[in-house]
């Protein structure tokens, strides 16, 4: 699905709306480098989508976006992926705490 960027918050965090103007957090390793406002992307599988609740809900994810440094995002996101890839082939059943 192609969505329609309205603002890049770092090289690896993009704002996006789909057709319907519903307003979408893309997570991907540098899919905000380069882009601009405006600008068609597609949201592939190897990006992570993160669908506010409420507009308040997306403009205060903006605003902490914005003062995290980009190696701690990026750093953060390769563990999730890491992780989720790690226990998805084991066959012991794990409990977290998150």
């Amino acid at each position: 699905m192609n969505y329609v960027i309205k603002k890049v918050l770092n090289s690896s965090v993009v704002l996006v709306s789909d057709n319907e103007n519903n307003e979408f957090i893309l997570l991907g390793k540098g899919i905000g480098y380069g882009k601009k406002p405006g600008e068609s992307i597609d949201q592939s599988a190897s990006n992570q989508m993160f669908v506010p609740v409420e507009n308040t809900k997306s403009k205060q994810f903006e605003e902490l976006m914005d003062d995290i440094p980009i190696d701690i995002l990026t750093i953060t996101q390769e563990i999730i992926v890491g992780r989720k890839s790690f226990w998805s082939v084991s066959s012991i059943k794990v409990y977290t705490w998150f």
